[in-house]
């Protein structure tokens, strides 16, 4: 297949005619990824960066594309594709099953929705605003919420009887599973420490072990944030501040202690391999020591010239 390309009036429009029909009926033309769903050709050719617009004629494809890239990079791909879908005789358009399928799941209505899920999937499929409106009336609320009445007084505002609730369920939330955490590294510790190839850790070692492992030091911040907030102390603002930063510095003392402690647990396995005590006499099993052995070695050397005849024949013990 041979593709001709024909220019436009407009640069950023090049006409593709690939010598067979492509439309046998009207034109169709796509602006968009969404419009061009129903057609495989066009959502391949949409995909490529800087292209803006496709456009079916009776026998000619004409792709737009933006003003940042040049048709030295875009036409081969634009080519590649063409070849390809021509080629195949595949189906310009669709059908409207595989149109449905080809569409965002989230917002495919299923036969189990409710009549209010699927009028508000229908909502978010046609209306792009709608989800925009969304997070700009959560921002919104958001806002007045924080609002403070006093400017003075930073607790005189909406949020307080709700921060204080969230605080403590976080705090719950976080002794819990500290608690459960705890428990299971105790438990692994004990069992750890009857195997051979275990260097018994002291009381100390197993304490920081276990703060770092179990995230007990976030459970102690929230602990310390709660009091502060339901106290109204300045210093609440310092502790909610650091809650991102404390969450950070939770996870990566976790990671540190896993790297560090697989890497001393080997290292001293491979030390005391080493340094088992040698020096003893080997033993039999009668208690008897095993007598030295006298080693003799005999070299025998043949040397055989260019024909293949023995020449010389050396032996030495």
């Amino acid at each position: 297949m041979f593709i001709q390309t024909e220019t436009t009036p407009n640069d950023d429009s090049l006409k593709f005619i690939p010598g067979v029909a492509v439309m046998s009926d009207g034109t169709a033309e796509f602006l968009d990824t969404r419009s061009a769903l129903k057609s495989p050709l066009a959502i391949r050719l949409m995909g490529i960066e800087g292209v803006t617009g496709v456009f079916y004629g009776p026998d000619f494809v004409t792709v737009s594309k933006d003003s940042e890239n040049t048709w030295a990079v875009i036409k081969p791909e634009i080519y590649s594709i063409l070849m390809e879908f021509f080629s195949s005789n595949q189906p310009l358009f669709r059908s409207e099953e595989d149109r449905e399928a080809a569409g965002p799941q989230d917002t495919k209505i299923l036969d189990t929705d409710s009549e209010t899920v699927a009028m508000i999937k229908e909502l978010l499929e046609t209306r792009d605003w709608l989800l925009d409106l969304v997070e700009a009336d959560e921002a919104f609320i958001s806002g007045v919420l924080n609002q403070p009445v006093d400017p003075e007084n930073y607790y005189a505002h909406l949020m307080v009887e709700w921060t204080v609730p969230f605080l403590t369920l976080t705090l719950s939330t976080n002794i819990y599973c500290t608690a459960l955490l705890s428990y299971e590294i105790w438990r692994v510790n004990r069992e750890v420490r009857g195997l051979p190839t275990y260097l018994s850790p002291t009381a100390v070692k197993d304490v920081v072990t276990i703060i770092i492992e179990s995230a007990v030091i976030y459970t102690v911040f929230s602990l310390v944030t709660l009091i502060t907030y339901v106290a109204k102390s300045p210093v609440a603002l310092a502790f909610l501040n650091c809650t991102g930063p404390v969450i950070g510095i939770t996870f990566c003392l976790i990671i540190v202690r896993l790297g560090t402690g697989v890497r001393d647990r080997s290292s001293t396995i491979g030390m005391k391999s080493v340094m088992q005590p040698a020096s003893r006499p080997l033993m039999h099993r009668s208690s008897t020591p095993i007598k030295p052995l006298a080693v003799s070695i005999t070299r025998h050397v043949n040397t055989i010239d260019d024909l293949g005849v023995s020449i010389k024949e050396d032996e030495e013990t």
